[in-house]
């Protein structure tokens, strides 16, 4: 999947002879799909051959970090961003040339405006960049694209080096990512992480409104920030609905020789046990009844990353979820999911549509996506060769820049 900045625009393939998928969202697998027809999501029409994928046996949930429900849904730490501390890693002359005489001018030259005192000049604070739009592309058809340029030399085409040094400078951006997971992972259990980034708006609460001003473009924003912020994570259903038609179009591509995206479709109800920082979630199958996972949650930490060239902010949480025994009497709180999970290799895209409800009649109805790893603990296990290697070339920095990735291309396709 290309993941350069500027992106071809989304092309239909063209598609193989398919199966009947009609009920493909429907209750055709009882493991995938545990419910009947969902009028949020789109269907997919998948090239023959090709089978759903079918949900995993334990199930991961969405969070919702709308800060009004915080506390009492899944954060069993203070919601502000933790802070962590910084992790240790003679000339020769030349021939004088005699200045040219200054010509005087007919006419006095056109004032030009003072320039700003300081060595930082920034645009005006009404200053908006032309917004940047990219197309999710098709899956790519002839391999990775080889850039060259025109050698007047030998008169052809030659290969064009990444850099001076030939290979290219990191990216910063994912770089601290990989420092910042390292650090706040290094003394959990790795079975029981969970690592996941969520699309949303970072909000100024001073004037209840998207952050700005800060950066032209993605940058992390410092735990130490000055300003007070809350992560917004639910989306318009329009949104949540152009994703889905997006990543059914992938699962639909069938390139030879590549990976391909697979979904999965599930409908879970998950129970909320106890207070404080003891709080239990139970998870059932909302069809069934039958419990799919029931695990105690923590929260470590969480990284904002700000876009301002794109109309979506993206956080990144890592979270403990440690198995629990299942709790008796009422839940304090319930709330529905409706799912569907598109996974490419290593890493998972989950569409949900979330009716949450504490004890009452009034329901909210969120709309949320989340890009994860499949396997945090597999990332993990590589964290040691991390430090024997050096960043950049190791497979910890490589799972985690193809994490980046995707949530950047999701980020970029927010919109038709």
């Amino acid at each position: 999947m290309a993941t350069g900045i500027h992106m071809p625009s989304f092309k239909e393939p063209e598609r193989s002879p398919q199966q009947d998928t009609s009920d493909l969202f429907g209750d055709d697998d009882d493991e995938a799909d545990t419910n009947s027809e969902s009028d949020d999501f789109e269907e997919v029409h998948v090239p023959s051959g090709a089978a759903p994928e079918k949900a995993p046996p334990e199930v991961i949930e969405v969070d919702d970090d709308n800060e009004a429900q915080e506390d009492e849904e899944d954060d069993f730490l203070p919601s502000r961003v933790n802070k962590y501390a910084p992790i240790n890693e003679p000339s020769g002359s030349s021939p004088r040339v005699p200045p040219a005489k200054r010509r005087r001018p007919d006419s006095p030259p056109t004032k030009l405006p003072a320039r700003p005192n300081g060595p930082n000049v920034h645009p005006p604070s009404n200053y908006k960049p032309p917004p940047v739009n990219h197309a999710l592309p098709t899956l790519a058809q002839h391999g990775p694209h080889m850039p060259t340029y025109f050698n007047t030399s030998s008169n052809r085409n030659e290969p064009l080096a990444p850099s001076i040094i030939n290979s290219e400078p990191l990216d910063e951006v994912a770089q601290e990512i990989c420092s910042w997971i390292e650090y706040y992972t290094q003394n959990l259990n790795p079975e029981h992480v969970e690592i996941e980034a969520k699309l949303g708006i970072i909000i100024d609460k001073g004037s209840n409104s998207r952050l700005g001003g800060l950066s032209l473009t993605e940058c992390v924003l410092p735990p130490e920030l000055p300003i007070d912020t809350r992560f917004e994570s639910n989306m318009p259903q329009q949104a949540h609905k152009h994703y889905n038609g997006l990543l059914n179009k992938l699962v639909a591509q069938a390139v030879p020789g590549q990976a391909r995206v697979k979904y999965s479709h599930t409908k879970l109800v998950d129970e909320f046990y106890g207070e404080g920082g003891d709080k239990i979630r139970l998870t059932r199958d909302e069809k069934t009844g039958k419990v799919a996972a029931c695990v105690r949650k923590k929260r470590i930490a969480n990284l904002d990353v700000h876009s301002p060239k794109q109309n979506v902010d993206w956080r990144i949480s890592i979270n403990v979820e440690e198995p629990a025994s299942n709790p008796t009497g009422n839940p304090a709180h319930t709330r529905r999911k409706d799912r569907i999970s598109y996974t490419h290799q290593a890493f998972k895209i989950d569409l949900t549509q979330v009716t949450s409800s504490h004890n009452g009649p009034n329901q909210q109805l969120l709309h949320e996506l989340e890009v994860e790893f499949v396997n945090a603990a597999e990332l993990l296990r590589h964290r040691a060769r991390r430090t024997q290697l050096g960043p950049g070339a190791n497979p910890f920095d490589d799972l985690v820049r193809v994490f980046v990735n995707n949530v950047r291309i999701m980020a970029r396709n927010s919109t038709p």
